[in-house]
Order: structure tokens, then C-alpha cells, then sequence
């Protein structure tokens, strides 16, 4: 079997590619030493990983790249792919996440510094996963549609997984019984006083960061699942061809659009920077001027928080509960 790009195969090249350039930008440029700033970051890029993943395809389809020869397959299936292997990966490095968090509390900073190269690791088994199989349904002519479909099963799964993970993280990490039972504790393990509070503030914001996640995830891949089974004439059978091209390519572009807004949502400073950019955008528009950041945020301590450097942010942070916690 002579491997070119009609095998599919490119499609777990360019993701781990575009992806992992995404995570060592946020690790070099933005020095995030809080797991839910890292994770906010990287699924922030998300849609540029996707853009650049369909700029290459639209590349593929008219020039001859590599012994390249026809469409490497229809749009639709191929994003779907994507947008599953990519969210489904996402979600796994959350459960490794919280499971630490859980388990060696203890060691949680540590392991949120460690959280980019993690993400790279899980990047890269994606790659080797999804290249194996896409070269066994060519071995053994077996159905593409197959693997897509498992893997929104699997993803869907850990949907389920990352719900009752967070059921247990609320129970463990409500405010008056894991603060004073840690401290009770706190003999006998190597936990400071500060990572037990550090371990309270961080995990209710992952917990509601995550709780929107999976239901926008678990929507959209649903919506996947749907609408290729559409496209495959399971179900619903729509004679227009046209029509069933674009509810095809629209869906994994709404998931790519979908889970940063999520974050975006949930994370007040970028709610603030929105804000501003919006009246910016919107002053232009009626021809008055454009709306500084003082008009939208009145409150002086919020203004400068949108101005402030992450390092700042973490110094303050630490310092804060440093002293509440003597």
C-alpha cells in the first residue's frame, strides 16, 4: 500500500503540529502558573489549530502535494475527525488533571507547571492512534465511518467520566470542610498552608470552567454524530446535495467556535477585554469614536486588573493568602 495523502493520514499530522506550536507559544509567551490559565490559553488557540487544518486542506485539494492525487476525502467527514480527536484528547487531559488534583493534592503546583507537556504527550498518542487507524481501514478496507463514530462514543464517555469527577471534586473542595480538615491533617502530609488554599480557589474555578466544557462538547458532538449520519443517508435523507454539504462543514466549525466562547464566558478578564473590544468594535460602527475600556468598566480596581501582567496577577495571589494563612 503506497501511503499519500488520500490515505487521511494527514489530517494527525497537521493537528498535532498546529497544537503543539499553540501550547509551547502559551508556555513561552504566556508564563500561566494556574492550570485554569493554561487550559483557558490552549483552548483559546483551538480555532486557530482548526483554520490552519482547513487552510491545508484547501491547499490539498488544488495542487499536487506528495504524490497526491484526487480529494483527500469530503470536507465533512474529515473536520468532524478533527474537531472529535481534538475535544476527545482535551477532555482525557482534564481527567488526568483532576484525578491528580484528588489523589496528590500535595504535588498540584508542580504538576500544573507541568500541564503543556502533558498536553503535547496526549497530542502526540492521538497522532499515533489516529494514523494506525486510519492505515488498518485501508489494510483491511474497513469503514473510516467506524472509527468516527467510536470516537465520539469515547468522547462522549469521558463527558460522563469528567461529570462525575467534578460531583466528586465539589464534595471534596467545599470551602469549610476541606480547608479544616487538611489543616487537621496537614501533620501528616508535606502540604503547605497556602497550596491547601491554592487547591480550593483553583478547583471551584475548574469546576465551573469544565462544567460548561462538557456541555458544550457533549452538544456538539452530538450534533456530529447527526449530522454525519446525515451526510451518510443513515437517517433523515435530504435529496439536496448542497444543503447536506453545508450542515457538514457548518457543525465542526460551530464546535471550533463553541468551546473558547465557552471559556471566554466563564473567565471574567476575558468577559472585561471582550467587553471593551465590543464597544470598540461597535463605537466605530455608528461613527462615534471608539469606546475606551474607563466608559464600559467603571470600577478603577477592575480597570487596572485588565491592564495587569500575569506575573503580577500570581505575585498578588500567592502574597495575599501567604499572609491570611500565617
Amino acid at each position: 500500500m503506497v501511503l499519500n495523502w488520500s490515505t487521511g493520514v494527514e489530517l494527525f499530522f497537521e493537528v498535532p503540529v498546529a497544537l503543539i506550536v499553540s501550547i509551547i507559544m502559551c508556555r513561552t509567551f504566556y508564563h500561566a502558573k494556574f492550570y485554569h490559565n493554561n487550559f483557558r490559553v490552549l483552548l483559546i488557540n483551538y480555532p486557530g489549530a482548526f483554520i490552519f487544518i482547513c487552510f491545508i486542506k484547501m491547499i490539498t485539494k488544488t495542487m499536487t502535494i506528495c504524490s497526491y492525487r484526487g480529494p483527500v476525502r469530503s470536507y465533512f467527514t474529515d473536520l468532524i475527525s478533527v474537531a472529535l480527536f481534538s475535544t476527545t484528547f482535551t477532555t482525557i487531559g482534564f481527567i488526568l488533571e483532576r484525578s491528580v488534583a484528588l489523589i496528590y493534592y500535595y504535588k498540584y503546583e508542580y504538576f500544573c507547571n507541568n500541564v503543556p507537556y502533558i498536553g503535547i504527550t496526549l497530542i502526540v498518542i492521538s497522532w499515533i492512534i489516529g494514523a494506525t487507524l486510519r492505515i488498518v481501514s485501508r489494510l483491511y478496507k474497513l469503514n473510516v465511518l467506524l472509527f468516527v463514530y467510536s470516537s465520539g462514543i469515547i468522547q462522549i464517555t469521558s463527558q460522563i467520566v469528567c461529570f462525575c469527577i467534578i460531583k466528586a471534586s465539589k464534595r471534596q473542595y467545599t470551602l469549610n470542610e476541606s480547608i479544616k480538615s487538611r489543616l487537621e491533617n496537614r501533620k501528616c502530609t508535606t502540604s503547605s498552608v497556602i497550596s491547601i488554599k491554592y487547591q480550593t480557589i483553583e478547583n471551584k474555578k475548574i469546576i465551573k470552567m469544565m462544567s460548561y466544557f462538557i456541555a458544550t462538547t457533549t452538544i456538539t458532538t452530538t450534533l456530529d454524530m447527526v449530522a454525519l449520519g446525515i451526510e451518510n443517508g443513515f437517517f433523515l435523507h435530504i435529496p439536496d446535495k448542497i444543503l447536506v454539504g453545508f450542515i457538514g462543514n457548518v457543525v465542526p466549525y460551530l464546535k471550533a467556535c463553541t468551546v473558547p466562547l465557552t471559556v471566554v464566558f466563564v473567565d471574567d478578564r476575558c468577559k472585561k477585554i471582550l467587553i471593551c473590544l465590543l464597544g470598540n468594535f461597535i463605537g466605530k460602527l455608528i461613527n462615534r469614536g471608539s469606546v475606551e475600556p474607563h466608559h464600559v468598566v467603571k470600577d478603577s480596581k477592575l480597570k487596572n486588573e485588565i491592564n495587569m501582567s500575569t506575573d503580577k496577577l500570581n505575585e498578588i495571589y500567592f502574597t495575599n493568602y501567604a499572609n491570611q494563612w500565617k
